[in-house]
């Protein structure tokens, strides 16, 4: 019983600092508090690196053959895209870099399991280049 109240009071006190902070602060400005220790600020991570492989990962696998049709067409364009941004290669940091390769062989991963050729060609290429 003692850990449920606790769980209660965490939860609880994250949603009411959430909902003090979406009604007083404006989005992405950085607002100091306790002389500079702490920085409070609106932000939205939309879907994060994580969220991103796993949906690719399950666009990859859908068996309704309009819904799997219209899959392939949207991550091979996703792909495109994500392609385009990895080879740039203007990224601040290393992190960067890699999340944009986790999600490409998210995508590619994908495709391969729906039997695209090109796909396994590139997969197959970026491993043994190491790119």
């Amino acid at each position: 019983m003692l850990f449920l109240g606790i769980a209660a009071g965490i939860f609880g006190l994250d949603f009411f600092l959430k909902r003090y902070i979406e009604k007083r602060y404006a989005r992405k400005v950085r607002h100091p508090k306790l002389g500079n220790l702490i920085y409070i600020e609106k932000y939205y991570n939309d879907l994060s690196l994580f969220g991103k492989s796993e949906l690719t990962f399950w666009m990859g696998r859908l068996r309704n053959s309009k819904r799997k049709s219209r899959s392939i067409e949207l991550l091979k364009e996703y792909r495109k895209i994500e392609q385009a941004e990895y080879e740039k290669n203007d990224f601040e940091n290393i992190r960067e870099k890699r999340d944009k390769a986790f999600i490409l062989r998210g995508v590619t991963v994908s495709l391969i399991y729906e039997n695209d050729k090109d796909s396994l060609c590139y997969y197959l290429n970026s491993l043994i280049t190491d790119k």
